[in-house]
């Protein structure tokens, strides 16, 4: 993870349900808990329903200012928090196509996938679904 990751622990707990980001957790470990509570439930002939949700795109409409105030109602520091919102509200890309490369120019939203603080993000977005 990064240095920023530590703030987004309570009491250096990170969230209870989460099983990817993780030291020692995997997306395997989710799967295999996720297939034995299945296999647990049709063996005694209970029917059972899941519902997927697909975050792939979730951070190209996210709404940063709603987020950074659930980090701060997670009381994580304020002195990140500004970091933070800083650097998503001055970011800056530029295009690149083979050997051609555009101008700079600001986005209001989106992020770097696979970003480590996105997977902070994730966390707290989360906590917000599963409430």
């Amino acid at each position: 993870m990064n240095v920023i990751a530590h703030f987004f622990t309570v009491n250096g707990e990170s969230d209870r349900y989460q099983f990817g980001f993780k030291t020692e957790h995997s997306t395997s470990l989710c799967t295999g808990v996720f297939k034995r509570t299945i296999e647990y439930y049709t063996n005694r002939g209970s029917h059972v329903f899941a519902c997927f949700v697909d975050f792939t795109k979730a951070f190209d409409k996210a709404n940063y200012w709603k987020l950074f105030s659930k980090l701060l109602d997670e009381k994580v520091n304020v002195n990140i928090v500004c970091i933070l919102a800083f650097w998503y509200s001055n970011q800056q890309v530029c295009v690149r196509w083979h050997n051609t490369v555009s101008d700079w120019f600001t986005i209001g939203n989106g992020t770097r996938q696979g970003g480590s603080v996105v997977t902070c993000f994730v966390c707290i977005l989360h906590k917000e679904f599963t409430k």
